[in-house]
């Protein structure tokens, strides 16, 4: 994007997994408040316990941050809502094949090494890394060279965000949501949820933010959470987000020079 002096590339490995559950997406130039801005998006989705969530993290989060009225206005406020509605659309399809699961009694409801890579979607997590930039099409600097723009960095759990500087240098922007992080663990045990002396959330998860991931979502037993779930409306999909493990972004804004 020569507006913005941008370029862009990804790259994947699936190391020792025999399945691929990583997701990346990246586009530039997508309209926004009526033509008048557009959006970047820039994101890296963590897959762990199949690919379903990191799947729909790619094809669908970036056209819902888009959506919002919001987005160039109050930035913060609308990636937050969005990646609620995410999380709130995935947990409703999630919750579904849970209840069909337990009418069936065919198959176990945890997830374990034995299945087929993505047999349990339906119980499947993903970690995100985004940065957005927002431009204004009314802005010209009346110069060749690319303006400032401003970094727009969202994640939950682990997946990081790093700035490179034109000299080598690189900048943490993100920090880790770890169980294992003080803060992160007081928030899980005053939810209802335990973090085990490794560090992992119920025993099992070492993020303590992800998207998907139903069993570690809720603050109720799992009969009352699956009704919660389906009585929840899109508007108050902030409501989910209170058990031990939840989506909610921290949020870095920084402008950028091109030098």
């Amino acid at each position: 994007n020569a507006s913005i002096g941008a370029l862009c590339s990804a790259a994947d490995d699936i190391g020792v997994r025999s399945s691929m559950e990583d997701k990346t997406f990246a586009q530039m130039n997508i309209s926004i408040d009526d033509g008048k801005a557009d959006l970047h998006f820039f994101a890296v989705y963590d897959g762990h316990g199949g690919d379903g969530t990191s799947t729909r993290l790619q094809m669908n989060l970036s056209s819902l941050v888009a959506q919002q009225p919001d987005l160039c206005t109050d930035v913060e406020v609308a990636v937050t809502r969005a990646w609620h509605v995410m999380d709130w659309e995935m947990l409703k399809k999630y919750g579904s094949v849970l209840r069909d699961k337990r009418k069936s009694k065919t198959k176990s409801l945890m997830r374990t090494s034995r299945k087929m890579p993505n047999e349990d979607n339906h119980l499947s997590g993903a970690t995100a890394a985004v940065v957005i930039i927002v431009q204004s099409k009314s802005k010209t600097t009346g110069s060749m060279a690319p303006p400032a723009v401003e970094l727009v960095a969202a994640w939950a759990g682990d997946s990081r965000v790093v700035l490179s500087t034109k000299d080598g240098v690189a900048v943490e922007l993100s920090k880790d949501h770890k169980a294992s992080r003080p803060d992160e663990k007081k928030r899980v045990q005053a939810a209802g949820g335990s973090v085990d002396s490794k560090g992992r959330v119920g025993g099992d998860l070492a993020v303590s933010r992800a998207f998907g991931d139903i069993m570690h979502k809720g603050a109720l037993d799992g009969d009352e959470f699956l009704e919660l779930i389906g009585s929840i409306k899109e508007q108050d999909a902030f409501k989910l987000q209170s058990g031990p493990l939840i989506c909610t972004p921290d949020i870095l804004r920084r402008v950028v020079a091109p030098e």
